[in-house]
């Protein structure tokens, strides 16, 4: 995969690495409602589930 930002500089990126971030990225956010359901003391673990990409 290959990015160009506005300066015109080219970066390339395997697929799997870029895969790889997706999905880490999804577990981080999975990670934050965990906790902010927690804190909150509302328990919506069941609804984050629906989001995995699994």
């Amino acid at each position: 995969m290959s990015v160009t930002i506005r300066n015109g500089n080219t970066y390339d990126f395997p697929l799997k690495k870029v895969l790889f971030h997706i999905v880490t990225h999804e577990v981080h956010h999975i990670g934050q409602l965990s906790v902010w359901s927690r804190e909150t003391g509302r328990l919506f673990l069941h609804y984050i589930k629906a989001h995995l990409l699994f």
